[in-house]
């Protein structure tokens, strides 16, 4: 059976790397090898790649695309369900790991601390323009010769 854009495999990962897993799809003529990038692991944010799958997992991939040189994007967030996925968002959460879910508690501290970014922000940009008056000095000394 010949790879099909949009359908649903099984897979087994073959190898981690920092942006993504690649995965060798189980049920088709030969073996079709491709790539899940690391922002479709998981509908949530994801760390890094080992902190979802490991090699030797198997896992349930969607086809996204097929490049001309035969490469194979896959999804392993679209082959979901809703309910997977709500049970991966809580196993992350209860390992520590971070997920795109914000409770209102973290919303209402980010909203706090959007004051304080602001601040920092000012005092960036104050400090940048200081030191950038000083760049300019330096090089006007060096092209003239003359200390203003």
């Amino acid at each position: 059976m010949a790879v099909g854009i949009g359908a649903c495999y099984q897979g087994r990962i073959t190898r981690i790397v920092p942006w993504g897993a690649f995965v060798t799809l189980e049920g088709t003529d030969g073996i079709q090898n491709g790539l899940i990038h690391i922002s479709e692991l998981s509908s949530g944010y994801v760390k890094q790649v080992s902190d979802l799958v490991s090699v030797g997992d198997t896992v349930t991939v969607r086809v996204l695309h097929i490049d001309d040189r035969g490469r194979i994007a896959l999804s392993r967030r679209q082959a979901m369900t809703e309910e997977e996925q709500a049970e991966e968002r809580k196993k992350l959460s209860r390992t520590g790991k971070r997920t795109a879910d914000v409770t209102s508690s973290e919303a209402a501290a980010s909203n706090a601390s959007e004051d304080g970014f602001e601040e920092m922000m000012r005092r960036f940009r104050s400090e940048s323009e200081e030191r950038l008056k000083t760049l300019r000095r330096s090089e006007n000394i060096r092209r003239t010769g003359k200390k203003r």
